[in-house]
């Protein structure tokens, strides 16, 4: 085992390999260092770079970095190996960025921690630009984020670009997705002096990513024929595309992606800086400092909570998340205030209480019963044959009629006009069918009033004590269908959100199988990169529609990859009891519940009023004289009824 030690020659400790990149391994040092240790000896250039790096110590980029501490060493005097540096607590930034892996590490996190970080990160870079240092290789594997705080600091420092009193030390890295297109011009980035224009456009990419979930500025969904047929790596896209999500965006090929942030999110200063950040002209890209000032003094204050749940942040009127919630597009769990008990909709539960007070009070109900009247026709309630012949216009009747007609006709007119003779005989013939259906109609509103004066009237003679427990015998089974029609609605209303909720708890459990995680053998590093800038991340991004235009990504490819999904879709089981399922639901069915616990509790008052009378022979022999009345009535609903039916099908005349 190799001993290191420092440009001092004091031994380091090394621990578990803590990650990896492109120019080597990092490992854990001691309490409160890292130690990178290089695949490839560097070169003599680079052993000068890190001296100066020691001998310099900038605070401000110290503060917000984890600049060299110290060379490291095979042994005392021997050749260079790495760089020792402080050891920050926090993860990359790209496990935060991508959604399904901040719901991994902490589901409760809101955009407006996103956008926390994003201004964070702008000063950290202001502070390293005013020493005077071009970061060069800005990308978000290369910074680290305080999960619970939300602080920033940069890693791999020792690639940054500065210069002292002897040389200027170049970046000779990057990564083509966070580079400035003038760079990636150029070929091989080695011994290219930057200027700091390419840090504010890495620094732009970055934050766009941050506050859209992801998102690469670059790669959209792309019009129909454009692109090839299929989606340009970033690289390429920063190289041959425009701003994907600019005001330019159609004449570059591309269209808005559906269900998922876009630039008017934000507020319309803000917008103005990504334009500039991502046009042709790089002096006139915003800085770090502009960055800062913008996302504190503007975006900041404008962030407000959705009233509906508490970890939907946004700066705008409609919330979005719950615009993206409802069309099954989860960017953020839900609140886990709303709870509701799945069980307590249970219809089986409330039918033994209704039916237990029903039970106490079953003579008062039977006497409401009884003298109830309708509200409109019975259903089943006889027609008679008498009402269905009313709704014509007997054959006979027109007969009489006619000659009637032609006799009143000839009296008046001596039957010597002709053609006034047959006009009016007409006008006979056709008008009399209207006026009999209008006489009819008449005729059985008439008896239908009548009857419930008739029942009104019978009612108004009972005694003051019957009467009160009739109206409160009535009052309950008003009570009684109120809390049944309530709490049907919440059973159906909960059926359709625990069908939603299955479906979010799916793609949830699918969020948790992550790519970079899963070892699939059709796919490499970079097939998983380029996924990755186009939101595919997890099981939960993957469909046919989703990979069809990326580019390296066939049918074999896209087959694995449905298969890996279906796999992970057959381990997922779903449980109503458990906590996440049960917080999802929304916080109203709650209210619900209490209101229809509240009636509940009003019921159970009425049926201990109600017992306190009891149900004597003189109030059923009341109500037996009532009930012949209601059949009337009912009778006299049902043939107004039959004659407004037949009228309308044209059954009479």
């Amino acid at each position: 085992m190799n001993q290191y030690v420092d440009q001092r020659g004091q031994s380091l400790a090394t621990g578990a390999e803590l990650g990896a990149g492109g120019e080597g391994t990092v490992l854990a040092g001691g309490a409160d260092t890292v130690i990178k240790l290089y695949k490839v000896p560097p070169a003599a250039m680079k052993a000068e770079k890190l001296a100066a790096m020691l001998a310099w110590q900038p605070q401000r980029t110290v503060r917000v970095s984890a600049w060299p501490q110290a060379t490291v060493h095979q042994g005392a005097g021997g050749q260079l190996a790495g760089v020792a540096m402080r050891r920050i607590p926090g993860v990359r930034l790209d496990f935060l960025t991508n959604t399904s892996e901040r719901k991994a590490l902490r589901p409760d996190l809101d955009w407006g921690f996103l956008v926390s970080v994003a201004t964070n990160l702008a000063g950290a870079v202001e502070e390293i630009h005013a020493d005077g240092i071009v970061i060069g290789d800005l990308n978000p594997a290369g910074i680290l984020v305080d999960p619970q705080r939300g602080q920033v600091a940069l890693i791999d420092m020792d690639s940054v670009q500065f210069a002292d009193h002897r040389h200027r030390y170049t970046c000779d890295v990057g990564r083509p997705e966070y580079t400035a297109p003038e760079l990636q011009r150029g070929g091989s980035l080695g011994g290219v002096w930057r200027a700091r224009s390419s840090d504010h456009f890495s620094l732009a990419v970055i934050l766009f990513e941050i506050l859209f979930l992801g998102r690469h500025p670059f790669i959209a969904k792309p019009l129909a024929g454009k692109h090839g047929g299929e989606m340009p790596d970033a690289g390429t896209a920063i190289m041959t595309r425009g701003y994907a999500y600019g005001r330019d965006r159609q004449r570059y090929g591309w269209e808005l992606p559906e269900r998922w942030p876009t630039p008017e999110l934000l507020p319309l200063y803000v917008q103005e800086l990504f334009e500039s950040a991502f046009g042709a002209d790089p002096l006139k890209r915003p800085d770090a400092t502009a960055w800062h000032r913008a996302l504190l003094q503007i975006l900041v204050p404008r962030l407000v909570r959705c009233p509906a749940d508490r970890r939907h942040v946004h700066p705008v009127t409609v919330c979005p998340w719950c615009e993206y919630d409802r069309h099954g597009r989860y960017f953020f769990d839900p609140s886990l205030d709303a709870h509701i008990n799945v069980g307590a909709v249970d219809p089986a539960s409330l039918d033994a209480v209704l039916a237990s007070l029903a039970e106490q009070v079953r003579g008062q109900l039977q006497l409401a019963e009884a003298v109830a009247q309708p509200t409109g026709p019975l259903a089943g309630a006889p027609v008679t044959a008498q009402a269905w012949a009313q709704c014509r216009w007997p054959t006979s009747l027109r007969v009489v009629g006619g000659l009637a007609a032609v006799t009143v006709v000839a009296l008046l007119f001596g039957a010597v006009n002709t053609g006034r003779w047959c006009a009016v005989l007409t006008g006979v013939f056709a008008g009399g069918p209207y006026a009999h259906r209008w006489w009819q109609r008449r005729r059985t509103r008439l008896e239908v009033a009548q009857a419930r004066q008739e029942i009104d009237q019978a009612l108004a003679a009972w005694p003051p004590l019957h009467a009160a427990v009739l109206r409160d015998a009535q009052a309950w089974a008003i009570a009684h269908a109120s809390i049944r029609s309530q709490h049907d609605e919440i059973a159906r209303s909960s059926a359709e959100a625990l069908a939603s909720i299955r479906e979010t708890a799916m793609r949830r459990h699918l969020e948790h199988h992550l790519l970079r995680c899963q070892p699939l053998a059709q796919l490499d590093a970079s097939d998983i990169a380029s996924l990755a800038q186009h939101g595919i991340t997890s099981a939960a991004d993957l469909s046919p529609g989703s990979l069809s235009d990326i580019r390296g990504i066939g049918l074999q490819k896209t087959g694995a990859l449905m298969s890996w999904r279906r796999e992970c879709e057959r381990t997922f089981i779903f449980d109503p009891a458990t906590p996440f399922i049960r917080s999802a639901l929304q916080a109203q069915f709650t209210r619900q519940l209490a209101d229809v616990q509240s009636a509940i509790v009003s019921l159970r008052q009425l049926t201990a009023a109600l017992r306190r009378t009891e149900v004597t022979p003189a109030m059923q022999a009341q109500a037996a004289a009532i009930r012949p009345l209601v059949i009337r009535l009912a009778q006299a609903q049902a043939n107004h009824q039959a004659v407004l039916s037949a009228v309308r099908s044209g059954a009479a005349g």
